[in-house]
């Protein structure tokens, strides 16, 4: 009997606490809308339109936006150059980068490119690239030089 009391006592006050709610919202509106009179917003505009515009700020404002624009577009372009590198498409050219990145001595490079001639490779970096090929053309090489039908 105390547990339906309490409900009933619950839904009561569920039921005061919504109809006073919808009051609220019903009247409060209607209580806190002050509707100027004409005079009001005459007297307000010709106020608003004696003023001086700032236009100090104004400018001040654009000049920073469109320096901060300036800016941002300059870093993407910078940070978009810098990702990709030069593109070497010359078969010499990619030699010459390989070579200067290496330290290949000159007289080192003429050796490689005496190896890749014999071996019928166009480039030497045949022979940079793939160590497999260069100890086997060096090995080949030397059993040319040893052999007894090179020696005179």
């Amino acid at each position: 009997m105390k547990i339906k009391r309490r409900t009933q006592n619950a839904k009561c006050r569920t039921g005061e606490r919504n109809l006073a709610i919808a009051l609220f919202c019903i009247l409060v509106p209607e209580i806190a809308s002050a509707k100027p009179t004409q005079e009001e917003v005459f007297k307000q505009i010709s106020q608003n339109m004696g003023e001086s515009a700032d236009t100090g700020v104004l400018l001040l404002v654009l000049l920073l936006a469109t320096m901060l624009t300036v800016t941002l577009v300059l870093l993407g372009q910078r940070r978009r150059n810098q990702a990709a590198p030069k593109a070497l498409n010359h078969p010499r050219k990619l030699l010459k980068e390989v070579v200067r990145q290496l330290d290949v001595k000159p007289r080192e490079m003429r050796k490689l490119k005496a190896l890749a001639q014999s071996a019928g490779y166009t480039s030497p970096l045949t022979l940079m690239l793939c160590p497999s090929l260069l100890k086997a053309q060096i090995k080949n090489k030397s059993e040319d030089e040893n052999s007894p039908s090179a020696v005179p």
